[in-house]
């Protein structure tokens, strides 16, 4: 099934915050983290996927590449298991959100 992920898609190779360490994020989420070294196809570290956001090298853009091609150089998705129920799903995105949020406003 998985468990709790992060898309980090940026613009440019930086060093701008991750929204949280993973095992954070998980623990907000009330899931398990993610850890597998590929996710979706992708490779993937700590629960963290960084697929390749050139939108010249994708044939197909979803929200996030579409996004980063027009508007910001910095996008973030937080996936949950699809294979969980809606409620369960919904609780987990909502307390994922509000402890990124909390990690960026006591960054500053």
């Amino acid at each position: 099934m998985g468990g709790h992920r992060l898309l980090s898609l940026r613009a440019e190779s930086g060093t701008a915050a991750e929204p949280g360490r993973a095992d954070d994020r998980g623990r907000a989420a009330g899931l398990p983290i993610d850890i597998a070294d590929v996710i979706d196809g992708r490779p993937a570290a700590g629960g963290i996927i960084r697929p390749e956001g050139d939108p010249a090298k994708r044939e197909l853009w979803p929200e996030a590449i579409y996004l980063r091609a027009h508007h910001t150089g910095l996008a973030y998705t937080l996936e949950t298991p699809s294979a969980l129920p809606l409620a369960q799903r919904l609780a987990a995105q909502v307390a994922a959100v509000t402890s990124v949020c909390d990690r960026f406003r006591r960054a500053g």
